[in-house]
């Protein structure tokens, strides 16, 4: 069964969702967070940004949702939600990036939250209080996507030439890195842009599926072994 609905005022940048219950999350061009009620889809505003919302994420515990306003992160906790689903108190506001915070993730365990930004930097925030554990610098072009390892130990992210980097999330040291672009002429590949649009890891934490902007994906080993 097929559904439209509309809420948002311009282009939806984002969408995740809630697995306990199905709910859905949206952010878009108008600034809105907005949950969707399962199966009715009836939208609550959690809250209504300024600017444009460009990601939205939903940490392991399902309490807290992170959303990405040009270059600040804002956690809201859901857990402190009223009865109708509208927020009983303001955001967390977490600054620090220098330009657009493109991408983030949660770890396994929900304590921490990496973000990857247009200013080339990886930060890793404690969830808890939003202080700064680390700042990595891993890539020298603008980072597109991010992930946590099923171990919770190392961040795998990708930019927009191709570059894979692994840091360890406990000492915020690069590991190492992958020029994906490399593999692609192997394979006789020849994106036009070859940018790493979205990483993802296997259950089991042995594969990486890297997918490529408007060509397609492909699947490396990693993490590499920790020290």
């Amino acid at each position: 069964m097929e559904s439209e609905f509309h809420e948002h005022e311009g282009p939806v940048h984002a969408l995740t969702y809630l697995p306990h219950d199905g709910s859905l999350i949206s952010c878009g061009q108008d600034g809105q967070v907005i949950r969707w009620a399962p199966e009715s889809l009836e939208p609550v505003v959690l809250h209504h940004f300024e600017d444009l919302c460009k990601s939205v994420a939903v940490s392991p515990t399902e309490l807290l949702i992170a959303a990405a306003v040009q270059n600040d992160i804002y956690l809201f906790d859901l857990g402190s939600s009223s009865d109708s689903g509208k927020r009983e108190t303001e955001p967390m506001r977490i600054p620090g990036h220098q330009n657009s915070v493109d991408s983030f993730a949660f770890s396994p365990d929900g304590r921490v939250l990496a973000s990857a930004s247009d200013d080339r930097t990886i930060r890793v925030w404690n969830v808890a209080d939003g202080s700064l554990r680390h700042v990595i610098y891993a890539h020298q072009s603008k980072i597109e996507s991010i992930a946590f390892s099923p171990d919770g130990k190392t961040i795998v992210s990708g930019d927009k030439e191709s570059q894979l980097a692994f840091s360890h999330v406990e000492t915020g040291r690069l590991l190492c890195r992958v020029d994906l672009l490399d593999r692609w002429r192997d394979l006789d590949i020849a994106p036009e842009a070859p940018w790493i649009s979205e990483l993802r890891f296997s259950p089991d934490g042995t594969r990486i599926l890297a997918a490529i902007f408007q060509t397609g994906y492909i699947v490396l080993n990693g993490p590499p072994p920790q020290p």
